[in-house]
């Protein structure tokens, strides 16, 4: 499916895929599905870029996530 360009999969999809050394960017990754889904692709080799409006909660989730072992990249 898709969605305004964006692709949307289910959640049994998505774990089935391999996102190694691919790119991808998050709205809305400061809290909720949006932090989960930016901590789960990074878990599964993506590099993440983090879109949000600068604030601390976004600060937050970037070191929240580098702390899980993640490396992602905060555009806010």
């Amino acid at each position: 499916l898709r969605s305004g360009g964006a692709e949307v999969i289910s959640e049994i999809e998505f774990a089935s895929r391999n996102y190694e050394g691919k790119v991808i960017a998050i709205t809305g990754s400061t809290t909720g599905t949006g932090f989960v889904c930016a901590l789960e692709c990074d878990k599964k080799g993506a590099h993440v870029v983090l879109l949000n409006r600068p604030s601390e909660r976004a600060t937050d989730a970037e070191q929240k996530i580098k702390e899980a072992g993640g490396a992602c990249i905060l555009t806010a």
